[in-house]
C-alpha cells in the first residue's frame, strides 16, 4: 500500500502555541518588560490544520500586523478583534489536481482550516481598523485607543 507521507512531518498543532507564548515571554523580557500573562489571554484555540506566520509592530498611533496568507482569497477570512485581541480564521483550499497523491515524493504546501491569536499590547479604535491583502499578505492596521490627557484648568476669579 503507497500511502502518501510528507517529506517532513508536520509538528504544528500544539508546538506552534508553544513556539508562539515563548516568543511572547522572549519579547517582553527583552523590552524590559514583567514576565507573567499578557493582559487579555487568547481563548482557546480552535482545530486547525496550520497557523500562519505574522509580524506585529507598534507606532506611536497604533499597532501593524501582517500575516502571510497564500493561496487564501480575502473573501473568505474571518478577521475579528474582541478586546485586545486579534483572531484570524479561514480556510485554505486545496487545488484540484489530476495527480494521484501517491505520485507525490514531496508534500510540504498546507492545506485546510487556519486560526491564529494575536493578543495585543493595548486595546485599540474597533471602528478605525484598515485590513487590505495584497499578493498573499494580509496588513491590518489598529489605530490605539487616545491615552487618558490631564490639563490644567484655570480657574477664574469672580
Amino acid at each position: 500500500m503507497n500511502t502518501r507521507r510528507p517529506w517532513r512531518p508536520d509538528l504544528s498543532g500544539p508546538w506552534t502555541a508553544l513556539q508562539d507564548e515563548l516568543s511572547r515571554i522572549y519579547e517582553t523580557v527583552r523590552q524590559g518588560g514583567p514576565i507573567g500573562p499578557t493582559r487579555a489571554e487568547p481563548p482557546e484555540a480552535e482545530p486547525s490544520a496550520w497557523s500562519p506566520a505574522i509580524d506585529l509592530a507598534e507606532t506611536p498611533e497604533g499597532f501593524m500586523i501582517w500575516a502571510e496568507l497564500p493561496g487564501v482569497d480575502p473573501a473568505t477570512i474571518d478577521l475579528t478583534v474582541t478586546g485586545a485581541v486579534l483572531t484570524l480564521r479561514g480556510e485554505k483550499v486545496a487545488p484540484d489536481r489530476d495527480l494521484d497523491p501517491a505520485d507525490s515524493p514531496i508534500a510540504e504546501r498546507r492545506f485546510g482550516r487556519f486560526f491564529r491569536q494575536v493578543p495585543l499590547p493595548a486595546e485599540v479604535k474597533i471602528d478605525a481598523i484598515e485590513a487590505h491583502a495584497h499578493n498573499g499578505v494580509l496588513w491590518v492596521k489598529l489605530p490605539k485607543i487616545a491615552a487618558v490627557v490631564s490639563r490644567s484648568i484655570p480657574i477664574k476669579p469672580s
